[in-house]
């Protein structure tokens, strides 16, 4: 089973909320490298933030070595 945020990455306006899905069996966190954001996901669940500010935004899964980058302009 592959392990990985897809999209690894994305581009996105600001104002933009983004939401993750957990489509995976196994429990997820997307959870910010600086601590804006964390949120815990079960098979189904899905976490979603909204980016006000412009920015390069890095997250990880707490559980598994996953990793993303939110870019926001």
């Amino acid at each position: 089973m592959s392990r990985e945020f897809v999209p690894r990455t994305i581009t996105v306006p600001v104002g933009t909320t983004v939401s993750w899905t957990n489509k995976s069996t196994q429990k997820h966190t997307i959870t910010s490298d600086t601590g804006l954001f964390k949120g815990t996901l079960l098979l189904g669940d899905y976490f979603s933030y909204t980016f006000n500010e412009r920015g390069t935004f890095n997250y990880r899964c707490d559980f598994f070595d996953m990793a993303g980058t939110v870019y926001v302009e």
